[in-house]
């Protein structure tokens, strides 16, 4: 019975990581390297940094908590089309402390369309490091009960032939760009995540593959006015048997004065099909982003989660450089 418990606990952890379709989040839009690797360098500016936090079902059981941090480049070769970038991401989940760590690596190449085309075509290579460990000193088990009550500081008599594994994987995407008009522009991609199928069992078999999860993006960016861009998107996760479809919108207000700095408030509404509706807010301020969001669940899980499902914040640093400012003001002559 306790090796049962320990296989229908592994059995878990790891359909819950397939239901999520690796690690998301709602805020993908703020997490390029997590749908598509093509995004790497795909930004205005030099250098761009990304930090992103996902809590998840605390009203339910031990929070699941996800942490990820990115960097990426245009400027550190001399071609401006020439992408790189690193992150790494950190899932904890559950009472095992059942975790799995990511080690990204990206490159991504950008080509401009022919003619009189305006936009261009990018295509991206993300190679990865995984671990996935467990922690049974955080379980309790039946050996610890002394006859009389249930003594913590008796070692467990569990063992398993690991407790952490390492895969190496990679994944591929593409993206297209296209400006449509003066108010409109069009941008459409899609990855492929897990090429590899690693191993991941805990047991050494030989038949517990990663599936592997197809992305496909499509953003549209709509200028209404001088003030209001409306940025509707959409997102589809497919991984083995289960998929995930994100639909929604954002809008973005301009409130700058001056064209020296930047400053808009941006706010939206997505839903995950059958799983749960989430509310977007946030601001952009010169070279920083600041959104947060949170998930309302509406998926089988109710009863437990009372339609509680995760706060997120994502935080994004973009390096620029500077309009330059006129030397002078001139003056009208009779001043």
């Amino acid at each position: 019975m306790r090796s049962l418990r320990i296989i229908l606990l592994l059995i878990f952890a790891l359909n819950i990581q397939g239901n999520a379709q690796d690690i998301h989040f709602t805020q993908w839009m703020l997490a390029p390297h997590t749908y598509n690797p093509a995004e790497t360098g795909n930004f205005d500016g030099d250098h761009r940094f990304h930090t992103n936090h996902r809590n998840q079902w605390y009203s339910v059981t031990v929070p699941f908590r996800t942490y990820a941090i990115m960097a990426d480049s245009k400027a550190l070769t001399n071609d401006k089309d020439f992408g790189l970038g690193t992150s790494i991401l950190y899932d904890v989940e559950g009472d095992s402390k059942f975790s799995t760590t990511i080690f990204n690596l990206s490159a991504s190449y950008n080509l401009k369309l022919p003619g009189d085309s305006v936009g261009e075509i990018s295509f991206g290579i993300q190679p990865s490091m995984t671990q996935k460990k467990l922690d049974l000193t955080k379980l309790n088990f039946d050996n610890q009960f002394n006859g009389n009550y249930f003594d913590p500081e008796i070692p467990i008599s569990e063992s398993l032939q690991r407790l952490s594994r390492w895969y190496f994987d990679v994944a591929i995407g593409g993206r297209a760009d296209v400006r449509i008009n003066s108010k409109n522009d069009f941008e459409i991609g899609f990855s492929a995540y897990n090429l590899l199928q690693p191993n991941q069992s805990f047991f050494n078999a030989n038949g517990v593959r990663l599936d592997p999860r197809y992305n496909g993006i499509v953003k549209l960016n709509h200028q209404l006015n001088s003030k209001v861009v409306v940025q509707p998107g959409f997102l589809m996760s497919m991984q083995g048997t289960f998929s995930s479809y994100n639909l929604g919108v954002n809008v973005y207000y301009d409130i700058s004065t001056s064209k020296y700095l930047t400053q808009k408030l941006f706010g939206g509404l997505y839903a995950r099909t059958k799983d749960a509706g989430d509310i977007i807010a946030g601001m952009i301020y010169g070279n920083w982003t600041v959104a947060g969001s949170y998930d309302f669940n509406f998926s089988s899980l109710v009863p437990a989660s009372g339609f509680q499902g995760g706060f997120e914040i994502a935080i994004v640093y973009i390096v620029r450089k500077p309009l330059k400012r006129p030397a002078y003001k001139s003056c009208p002559p009779y001043l």
